[in-house]
């Protein structure tokens, strides 16, 4: 991928919409899934994202397995999160969720780590760090989803390179130059 092409993906976008726990009703299960529904790009998008503003999107559902007390591990099938122009995000699974039962049958499900992986259109991509919230009542409830785009490490590691080697180049010319005049 072309240093440009990372350019390409910038600021943040935000997703809205409807949520359901399967096993809502149980407290701490050993596994458990997330379906995400009238899934809506929401008004804080920016950047490269804010021209989905008001438009659906799909995400994939979560599956959740225990480990221990209210840690889950959470994997979700790729594309992650698909927008109309086709617009994806690759999640890197697994990803670290929190579930948590909350006395009158409130859930609270969040990452609370973050999650990474790569968003991708038809010109480019760029990495992606993410977070997700749903909060439940039993088993339906709503959510809310944020990921942001990323500078591409190497492309900041290539263009430190490319200094250094400007640097390097710069130096020998000195030294020829000074040999030249003495």
């Amino acid at each position: 991928m072309s240093s440009a092409q990372a350019a390409l993906l910038r600021g943040t976008l935000n997703i809205v919409g409807d949520a359901t726990l399967v096993n809502g009703n149980q407290a701490n299960p050993a596994t458990d899934t997330i379906i995400f529904d009238s899934a809506t790009v929401g008004a804080l998008s920016s950047g490269s994202f804010a021209d989905f503003i008001g438009q659906s999107a799909i995400i994939s559902d979560v599956s959740l397995t225990q480990i221990e007390g209210t840690s889950y591990s959470g994997t979700a099938p790729n594309p992650f999160i698909t927008l109309a122009d086709g617009l994806v995000f690759n999640v890197d699974n697994p990803f670290a969720v929190e579930r948590l039962d909350i006395p009158g049958n409130l859930k609270l499900v969040f990452t609370d780590e973050g999650f990474a992986g790569t968003l991708v259109n038809a010109t480019g991509s760029s990495l992606g760090r993410g977070i997700f919230s749903v909060n439940s009542f039993s088993t339906d409830g709503s959510y809310s989803a944020t990921i942001t785009a990323v500078p591409e490490p190497t492309t900041t590691i290539g263009l430190a390179a490319l200094g250094l080697g400007a640097f390097f180049t710069n130096s020998l010319a000195k030294k020829k130059k000074e040999k030249v005049n003495a």
